[in-house]
């Protein structure tokens, strides 16, 4: 009976600690992000500099700040595989630009976010 107590509490902890973080679960800044983007082994297909707060209109503002949006980016898995992709919101030679980046395991695949669609 020990044992078994032994092996339920020590299990976790062991399994925790060998999973390894993916490159997106290491990012803690914005400055690990800028530069995990422009890091050209992970083939981002977007550059984008990304502030710790967008300067949006004053609609913008209301909404981001209702939602208690912290920061530009977030991590979540978005297509359900069990590793964690990003969503980005950063400024470009042409304005704002909102992209996703999906961790497919041996690749990153990103994509501009508009309205209504993917392109």
């Amino acid at each position: 009976m020990k044992t078994f107590y032994f092996i339920l509490f020590f299990y976790p902890l062991f399994n925790f600690q060998s999973q390894k973080l993916s490159r997106i679960d290491s990012l803690i800044s914005t400055k690990d992000l800028e530069n995990f983007i422009r890091n050209d082994e992970n083939k981002i297909n977007y550059f984008l500099t990304v502030d710790d707060k967008i300067n949006y209109d004053w609609y913008c503002n209301v909404i981001a700040d209702s939602l208690k949006l912290k920061q530009t980016w977030g991590k979540v898995d978005f297509d359900n595989n069990g590793l964690t992709d990003l969503l980005v919101t950063g400024t470009y030679s042409e304005g704002a630009k909102t992209i996703y980046i999906l961790d497919k395991g041996d690749h990153f695949e990103s994509k501009n976010v508009s309205k209504d669609k993917l392109v």
